[in-house]
């Protein structure tokens, strides 16, 4: 009894040290949103990539959306299971997470497609792109606009790897 006793607190211990600072530190919620995601890169480069899309069509808007309502937008797309939330409890900052699929999901909502591509090489001038990247050997990713971003040297020379790249058309 005491021997199992015991390995109970040393996995408590572990997997409280473990962790991270979610556990004790949880993000903030407000009228049901996380508010850290306001700002956070999935946000902006949708946000910066249909302005830059309307910028380059001659389009305009009656209004842009901000990039509260885009993260709002974001957090709706969440099934049952808020893969957010629950990586959030391993560290915080996992909450401003925005996944391939709510890209594409948000940007339908405002009336774009962003179609899958293989290659910054399939891009032609004047088109816009929303684009995720990855810092090598770290856990480190970030949405950018292309073009209007440094996509290549992002993180500097020979370590900035891209993983999805998507046209914004409409």
């Amino acid at each position: 009894m005491r021997r199992s006793l015991e390995i109970c607190y040393i996995l408590t211990i572990i997997i409280l040290f473990t962790t991270g600072c979610g556990i004790f530190n949880r993000p903030t919620k407000v009228d049901g949103y996380y508010i850290s995601h306001y700002a956070s890169c999935g946000p902006q480069a949708i946000h910066d990539a249909i302005q830059h899309y309307a910028a380059v069509n001659g389009i305009k808007f009656k209004r842009m959306w901000t990039w509260k309502e885009i993260s709002q937008a974001i957090q709706d797309t969440d099934s049952i299971i808020d893969g957010r939330a629950c990586m959030s409890w391993v560290h915080r900052d996992f909450i401003n997470i925005t996944w391939p699929h709510e890209v594409k999901e948000v940007c339908a909502q405002y009336g774009f497609t962003a179609t899958k591509l293989d290659s910054l090489d399939d891009f032609k001038i004047g088109q816009t792109g929303i684009i995720l990247i990855h810092r090598r050997t770290s856990l480190e990713y970030h949405w950018v606009c292309y073009p209007t971003d440094d996509v290549d040297d992002f993180y500097g020379e020979d370590k900035t790897v891209i993983l999805d790249i998507f046209l914004l058309t409409r």
